[in-house]
């Protein structure tokens, strides 16, 4: 009943039933029409209809009957107030001792208590007159419980709509189309520094430094025409005239196609911005440093494959003039200067193979391939046949592949060489009077990358060089015990970082290790369904 528009419409109904029921009333107090024949109209009558004198019930009609629940004879010589709820009692006598005697009727909503005890709104119109010296009451009534509930209905939405709105985090501000405020939210207002009494004696224009108001100005006539404006970016100023950048989105309510009111949207970014400016900046800094660092990176590969090459040809002859040398004089040295030729040709050949073993590192970058499906299947039976046909042999050792290994993408000729070093080295470091195995095997994992295993039954390696073993040039046993640079694990290492994977070792001494590494899966391999948890502990024993 909230609706002005619903309430005229019942207030006119009533009117014209009250003013039907004055004229039966005349008729009966004239005799034109007996008891009978009024109450006979009175129980055709579309409304609820009670009639007192002196404050007694003296006449109801079936409409009144149905609404209370209670039958005449229970309604006949009681107050009217015994029916309707405590609290509205008051204002209902005051409302009767108002009227009295008066031509105009009053209108009044208030609750009556059926028999079965439940609640009913009802809208009443009541006249009050005197007959023969007594003062009586006519109510018409007009059940709007159902009015009543909807209206209630109605008000919760708007409660809740209202309190969303006042407690959202964002900026909410409700101007009329020229750009006075109407409504201003609670984070409006905090935001901006001002109480709501002193916003809403403010225009939109006054939130908004100089510079952007012809701007919103053009956002208004936008907004009013229809459109509605999102990712709208602006500056406010708060009550100190300090800038907040913010950005939102603005529109306009219309009725009958007329605007009624704009409603701004807005939230505070400039804490976002300035973090995005700071994080550009250091994204531009890391760019800058990778560009630097790739350029010093490839400098040293030039410098590490031309000086390779360079002291490869000096080295060849200190080696060749020395083998010479030796033989030449070999009748005349005594074994002290032998023994210093043979350290000088022995130092010249290990700085050959340091040399081609560095030009091997470099190559991992200047000479990479692109990236293609290899079947390491294949790759572990060629080195068996093939580069470590004779280190097998001689070993007496194996390598076993309990289930076929997946396809793998990457570089073949580094893929080849990555087995290749790390087989050679599991049975370079074997246990005396043990035979070498070397078991192979993998597990997918997240990303679509596989993660294998090598492990062998050797000598093992202390936790303690379990990360240098992986730097260049890094040995440690003699080169007595186990010939050598120490470069090959660096190797490995170089070409699992460029396949933008990870290689570590888990071992200890005397007891075999296992090394692992992970590859990303060839495309046409990779499968969601078999991708599990790389932190499952499923290495081989």
């Amino acid at each position: 009943m909230s609706n002005p528009e619903n309430k005229q419409y019942v207030v006119a109904e009533l009117e014209g039933i009250r003013s039907k029921i004055c004229e039966l009333e005349q008729s009966l107090l004239n005799n034109n029409l007996d008891k009978t024949d009024s109450i006979s109209v009175i129980e055709q009558d579309a409304t609820a209809r009670f009639v007192t004198q002196n404050g007694i019930i003296k006449t109801v009609n079936k409409q009144m009957r149905e609404i209370t629940g209670y039958p005449e004879d229970e309604l006949i010589g009681i107050s009217p107030l015994t029916i309707i709820l405590p609290e509205d009692r008051i204002p209902l006598e005051k409302l009767i001792a108002n009227t009295n005697g008066s031509q105009s009727p009053s209108v009044q909503e208030f609750r009556i208590l059926t028999k079965g005890a439940s609640t009913r709104w009802v809208i009443a119109k009541i006249s009050t007159f005197k007959n023969n010296g007594s003062q009586e009451v006519v109510a018409n009534l007009i059940d709007i419980t159902d009015h009543k509930k909807v209206e209630q209905s109605q008000k919760t939405l708007s409660d809740r709509y209202y309190d969303l709105c006042e407690n959202m985090t964002d900026m909410v501000l409700c101007t009329t189309p020229a750009g006075q405020t109407i409504y201003a939210n609670k984070a409006w207002c905090s935001l901006l520094g001002y109480s709501p009494e002193m916003i809403g004696k403010l225009s939109v224009f006054e939130f908004l430094p100089k510079d952007y108001r012809e701007d919103y100005r053009g956002l208004i006539q936008r907004a009013v025409s229809g459109e509605n404006l999102s990712n709208i970016c602006t500056v406010l100023l708060d009550n100190h005239g300090k800038r907040i950048l913010v950005e939102g989105s603005i529109n306009c309510k219309f009725i009958d196609n007329k605007p009624e009111y704009l409603r701004i949207t807005l939230h505070d970014v400039t804490s976002r911005k300035k973090e995005q400016q700071q994080a550009e900046a250091m994204l531009a800094e890391a760019q800058e440093l990778n560009r630097k660092l790739q350029s010093t990176n490839r400098e040293l590969e030039d410098f590490a494959h031309i000086a390779s090459h360079d002291l490869q040809e000096p080295l060849r002859k200190i080696s060749s003039f020395g083998d010479l040398l030796k033989e030449s004089l070999d009748e005349t040295l005594n074994d002290d200067d032998k023994e210093n030729l043979n350290f000088m040709i022995d130092g010249a050949k290990r700085m050959q193979v340091m040399i081609n073993d560095l030009l091997t590192y470099s190559r991992i970058t200047t000479r990479a391939q692109p990236f293609t499906s290899v079947d390491p299947n294949k790759v572990i039976d060629d080195l068996q046949k093939v580069e470590l046909a004779n280190v097998i042999e001689t070993a007496k050792g194996r390598i076993v592949v309990p289930q076929p290994l997946p396809i793998i993408g990457g570089d073949p000729s580094q893929i080849y060489q990555l087995f290749q070093n790390l087989l050679l080295n599991a049975f370079k470091f074997r246990r005396e009077n043990i035979k070498p195995t070397v078991k192979i095997t993998s597990t997918p994992i997240q990303n679509g990358k596989i993660k294998f295993y090598l492990h062998d039954n050797g000598i093992g390696i202390d936790p303690e060089y379990h990360q240098q073993i992986f730097t260049m040039f890094k040995r440690l046993h003699s080169r007595e015990q186990y010939k050598g640079t120490g470069i090959g694990l660096a190797i490995c290492k170089k070409i699992i970082v460029r396949h933008n994977g990870e290689i570590g070792v888990n071992s200890k001494e005397g007891d075999g290790s296992t090394f692992w590494f992970t590859l990303p899966r060839a495309e046409s391999s990779v499968s969601n369904n078999n991708i599990q948890d790389s932190s499952r502990s499923d290495e081989p024993s």
